[in-house]
């Protein structure tokens, strides 16, 4: 669900949304360690997957809310008290 919270503002790659989890005292492994996270939801299809072009021409992996997968069917409101969410 962290993960998702941030997606919710922005689409963000992997290591950006690891940086802003440890905002939160929520550290992980290593940086390759949200990958299998990010994965699972694509696999799940609560995200969209695109590849951008940086300023430096390397491919960058965007991560986008997916707003027509579950959490679209989803009709649970989240308390708004945690900054994640």
């Amino acid at each position: 669900m962290c993960v998702l919270s941030i997606l919710k503002k922005k689409k963000s790659y992997g290591y950006e949304i690891m940086k802003e989890l440890e905002k939160y005292d929520l550290k992980l492994k290593g940086v390759s360690s949200i990958y299998p996270i990010l994965n699972k939801l694509k696999e799940q299809q609560w995200v969209v997957v695109s590849s951008e072009i940086t300023d430096s021409g390397k491919a960058r992996i965007y991560y986008t809310i997916n707003h027509q997968g579950p959490l679209a069917k989803m009709k649970i409101m989240l308390p708004q008290k945690h900054p994640l969410l």
